[in-house]
């Protein structure tokens, strides 16, 4: 049989031991503490990919909604054209002009040449007041103020 001694522990021993005890166990502590702010910053990380995927995934949803209705109005604005086009169409303008208006093509008795009313506007000319000037009292100079406007008064009357 085996017999065990009991020997003398001393106090320092024994508090040494319990201070290794807890250094270690802070160790253990502080570095399960790190992994576990690091996994959480790592999830965060996640959770904001998700968020940002889901708003651009959205985004394109929309953007293609967008599309469609720019297509689908597209389409209308060419058949709206094409239905104004056919509405000015000239050859629908005279059967609605003969048909429900009651006109018909002109004749060469349809055509009157009217004369326009006289201009009761009276124009006037430089060389009118280059004759009224007291500086020019030579011959030539009365003269080209007389006959200065006369080209341009005949170009006027018809």
């Amino acid at each position: 049989m085996l017999v065990a001694e009991k020997l003398p522990v001393s106090t320092m021993d024994t508090q040494n031991d319990i201070i290794r005890q807890r250094q270690t166990a802070r160790r253990v502590n502080v570095r399960n503490a790190k992994i576990v702010i690091l996994v959480g910053i790592l999830l965060a990380l996640v959770v904001c990919n998700v968020v940002v995927h889901a708003c651009v995934i959205r985004q394109d949803h929309q953007l293609k909604y967008w599309q469609k209705m720019i297509d689908e109005k597209e389409r209308e604005l060419v058949k709206l054209r094409i239905e104004i086009a056919q509405l000015e169409s000239f050859d629908r303008i005279q059967r609605i002009a003969q048909n429900e208006l009651g006109m018909r093509d002109a004749g060469p008795m349809d055509c009157y040449l009217i004369k326009s009313a006289p201009e009761l506007k009276k124009e006037v000319f430089k060389s009118d007041y280059v004759a009224k000037t007291p500086t020019n009292t030579g011959l030539w100079n009365k003269v080209s103020g007389w006959l200065g406007g006369l080209g341009r008064t005949m170009a006027k009357n018809p």
